[in-house]
């Protein structure tokens, strides 16, 4: 610090730093509070309704909005140095797990809380057309999964220390490839989405679906209550478990994800069994045919690839996998043990296998029970309720385990992966350095918002994100194996990218606004990187122009605007016509930024420094 030398005492000092660490605490709560509102904005407000010249300059007003709050949120850093204990997201202790312990982690991302809704729901929607979809998914998941095979053996081959998914692209093209960056990012959000997701229903299980089945059962309310806080804490336990001690309890932590798979897929797998011969399997009415078949099949694969993109958080674990582990039968078979690079693979061929045979299994015996799909599509958890109506209480409680088995198992490595992306991020010098500390912070925050969406959304959300990353990854592996000739792996590489791809684009046929929102966040973030490479100057600089070329439309053709607003969620405000909410969100921003730059001008003519 450099306040001595220019003959500045202790006590103005003093008083620069207390003005400077107020305004910045002041510039982020404005930050955090109006991208509250924004995001609840775009989230809820379905902004592909309206298209007006007025609702083009409200629509820039927001988006101005969100990058004011981002570049005020985005300074605190600068002059606080807090330290978190951040979770263990890159374990590299001694390598424990084997064949069988990464397949039950696979298995155990891949089966998660969406097939107890997605299944049922979707089957007496689109029947054939939905198990046609899912054999599609499963062969889409396939080939992702040979290229990552082929990848992998490259990058070890090669020493490249690609670990898999978007750093094969990394590796490919470049820490500061475009496609690496919205890979990466829109990992980030498909995994929180899909974490938000499970957050939603674990909270409906637990206040919603615990007691009235354990009331059913007639157990008595203090062991209801109980079994509500025990949920909750089991929750809690293995997520801070996992977080915080991954590295020390890798070992127990692998143990009990088999035990736990163990117990989720025979509940789901002898549940499908006594449903289908309880009702003879049914199947009438399974083949009819809705009008353009093919082109559902194709949007409702799209819809249900969150059912299936868990399995590939098995590349992750490269490092945390035996040298060599033998596999079950095949093992037994041949009397000999196989490197990681063949019995890595294998697992996750044995995942997609596991995964898809599971769900198509419970698919159809879902069907052949013909329960009215109106009752299915407004129960809570549509499993549980099946088996609650259609065999016995008794079964409803084996399958609401098996759920709190899947949801604790899909929320836990869905929040790691997203954090462990933001960081990958901000380590690789595309966000803010102080991003790799708080990713998990950042990363709850952005749980938090996206559960504002509602869960048709997060699965959209989720599925367009993921397909989107997949696609560029599946073409990554023509650039990372740097091979002149075209084979047959660039072949697959090209047909895996443009069928995932296509299940993307097929996302807009469900949902437009989630397909426009998606695009306009890759766009954003990217566009908010390009502004913090800028000083804290040059961002401020750029914040309070944005904010005052914003605001002046807003101003003069405020006629035209005005009725296109419905609802800007914010807290407090919430007038079907709050287009002055919009203006003062952005003038006050405007002038806090001014404030910042004002400050900083007069810091830097004193040639006082803080940071």
């Amino acid at each position: 610090m450099q306040r001595r030398q220019q003959g500045y005492g202790e006590p103005m000092f003093r008083r620069y730093r207390k003005i400077t660490l107020f305004t910045k605490a002041f510039s982020t709560a404005v930050g955090v509070f109006f991208l509250y509102s924004t995001i609840f904005y775009l989230i809820t407000s379905n902004p592909l309704l309206h298209f007006s010249f007025g609702y083009i300059v409200v629509f820039f007003a927001v988006i101005a909005s969100l990058v004011l709050s981002s570049i005020l949120i985005a300074e605190l850093p600068s002059v606080y140095r807090i330290k978190f204990r951040k979770p263990s997201l890159k374990e590299t202790g001694t390598p424990v797990y084997g064949f069988f312990t990464l397949f039950a982690i696979g298995l155990g991302t891949t089966i998660g809380s969406p097939l107890f809704i997605l299944i049922p729901e979707n089957i007496y929607e689109y029947f054939i057309v939905s198990i046609a979809s899912l054999i599609l998914a499963v062969i889409m998941s396939y080939l992702l999964a040979y290229l990552y095979d082929k990848m992998h053996i490259y990058s070890l081959e090669h020493d490249l220390n690609a670990l898999g998914g978007p750093s094969f692209i990394r590796t490919a093209y470049g820490r500061q490839s475009l496609r690496y960056f919205i890979s990466r990012f829109s990992m980030w959000i498909a995994n929180t989405s899909l974490a938000a997701f499970s957050v939603i229903y674990f909270v409906e299980f637990t206040f919603n679906v615990i007691s009235p089945l354990l009331s059913e059962l007639g157990l008595p309310p203090l062991f209801r209550d109980a079994s509500v806080a025990a949920a909750i804490l089991f929750m809690i336990v293995w997520f801070i478990i996992n977080a915080f001690y991954g590295k020390k309890y890798m070992k127990g932590i692998g143990v009990a994800q088999i035990v736990f798979l163990i117990i989720m897929v025979s509940i789901i797998f002898i549940d499908a069994i006594d449903l289908g011969f309880r009702h003879s399997w049914n199947l009438t009415g399974l083949l009819v045919l809705h009008a353009g078949a093919p082109e559902l099949i194709l949007i409702n694969t799209g819809y249900l690839f969150i059912l299936f993109f868990g399995f590939q958080e098995i590349q992750v674990m490269v490092r945390d996998s035996k040298d060599v582990s033998r596999i079950p039968v095949i093992s037994a078979i041949t009397k000999k043990s196989y490197p990681k690079k063949r019995y890595m693979p294998y697992s996750m061929y044995a995942t997609i296998a596991g995964a898809g045979s599971i769900q198509v299994l419970y698919a159809l015996a879902v069907f052949s029970i013909h329960a009215p799909y109106s009752a299915v599509e407004t129960a809570v958890i549509p499993a549980i309720y099946i088996a609650s109506v259609f065999q016995n209480n008794l079964w409803a409680l084996a399958m609401a385990i098996s759920f709190l088995l899947a949801t604790v198992t899909t929320f836990v490595p869905a929040f790691m992966a997203a954090s462990r992306h933001l960081r990958s991020l901000a380590e690789d010098g595309i966000f803010p350095q102080s991003f790799s500390t708080l990713s998990w912070v950042f990363t709850f925050v952005l749980i938090l918002f996206m559960s504002l969406g509602g869960t048709g959304f997060l699965v959209n959300i989720t599925d367009f994100m993921v397909l989107i990353a997949l696609s560029i990854i599946a073409l990554s592996a023509i650039a990372l194996r740097d091979r002149h000739r075209f084979d047959h792996v660039a072949g697959i590489s090209i047909l895996t990218f443009i069928m995932f791809m296509v299940g993307a684009v097929s996302i807009y046929f469900n949902d437009k606004s989630v397909v426009i929102l998606g695009i306009m966040a890759i766009v954003a973030a990217y566009l908010l990187y390009d502004i913090l490479r800028l000083s804290l100057t040059g961002m401020e600089i750029f914040g309070f122009t944005l904010g005052i070329m914003s605001l002046l439309p807003l101003l003069i053709f405020r006629t035209e605007a005005s009725p296109t607003v419905r609802i800007i969620g914010n807290i407090i405000i919430r007038s079907p016509y709050n287009l002055i909410y919009i203006q003062l969100s952005l003038l006050t921003m405007t002038a806090v930024l001014i404030l910042n730059f004002v400050l900083r001008i007069r810091l830097q003519s004193k040639n006082i420094n803080l940071t």
